[in-house]
């Protein structure tokens, strides 16, 4: 068991709302430990979720050089723990939650979870014990994934977007972005593909 990554993995899940106790054997602590150093997990502990800070108050706050937690900040964007946005002026890292956020973003880096099977795993068994006791409490319409029925009473009414459209939609989107299915290989990784495409499907 690594300290470092029990501790990180705790401050996540506790400032997500989702602490119920983590372990080396739970999905939190897994999904880090092949590729979270312990200086990263170090570093990390300086971030908050869903809350912007510069690399300089992260390197003020785990009293490490600025230059060196800064090359760190990027690597754990790389990896899928955090993320960067422009804000004024300056890139600003924060945590995103566990699901959806830290785990869809390490398993859609290909290579890494291609490497890190047991990535896959750990998003498809966090979804299954963290996420799904929680669906019925969460009121119709809300919850975090939705699926829109396909039935006579919709219209195949699709167009080819104009230019000025599409142009409105990037502009006025905060982010967007095409990717791989993160469920569809976790499953492959699994062994249970379905042989359904999985590259360039979801858009965010």
């Amino acid at each position: 068991m690594r300290a470092s990554i029990l501790k990180l993995a705790t401050k996540i899940s506790l400032e997500c709302g989702t602490y119920t106790g983590v372990t080396p054997n739970d999905p939190e602590y897994k999904i880090l430990d092949p590729v979270i150093t312990d200086e990263m997990a170090e570093i990390a502990m300086g971030l908050k979720v869903r809350k912007y800070v510069s690399a300089a108050e992260v390197a003020k706050k785990v009293k490490k050089p600025l230059a060196r937690v800064s090359e760190v900040l990027y690597e754990l964007t790389n990896i899928g723990l955090c993320r960067v946005s422009l804000k004024d002026g300056e890139d600003k890292f924060f945590l995103p939650i566990w699901v959806p956020g830290i785990m869809e973003m390490m398993v859609g880096n290909k290579e890494q979870v291609e490497r890190y099977p047991v990535i896959a795993e750990c998003f498809e068994e966090y979804t299954r014990r963290r996420i799904a006791p929680l669906a019925p409490f969460v009121p119709v319409g809300q919850g975090m994934m939705r699926v829109i029925p396909v039935e006579m009473a919709i219209q195949n009414d699709a167009h080819r977007g104009t230019y000025e459209e599409i142009h409105e939609i990037v502009e006025n989107s905060w982010a967007i972005a095409v990717t791989d299915c993160s469920c569809r290989r976790t499953r492959r990784l699994m062994g249970e593909g379905c042989g359904h495409l999985e590259k360039d499907v979801c858009i965010f």
